[in-house]
């Protein structure tokens, strides 16, 4: 039961990571397109959502497309790309 519950959230998830990634892109948008908008924090802010953005898309890809079957050496490249951009 339990596990049955836990695969249809992952089918859910990817779903919400491309719609996180659509709010960020306009984000991303609006404080390109009002210069007015940025000062110092607004800058560092809008690196951080372009960050946010991309590892979102890339969560997402690896979450909807099998990588590890169909193309492992984009599985190694995304792996260590999460890997070595977003260590905290």
């Amino acid at each position: 039961m339990m596990l049955e519950i836990k695969q249809q959230l992952f089918r859910f998830y990817p779903y919400v990571l491309l719609l996180s990634s659509l709010f960020l892109c306009a984000t991303l948008i609006v404080y390109t397109a009002f210069p007015k908008l940025l000062n110092h924090y607004t800058r560092v802010m809008r690196h951080f959502t372009f960050t946010m953005m991309i590892s979102f898309v890339n969560l997402a890809i690896n979450q909807l497309v099998s990588l590890v079957d169909s193309n492992p050496i984009m599985c190694k490249v995304f792996g260590n790309y999460i890997i070595t951009r977003f260590k905290t």
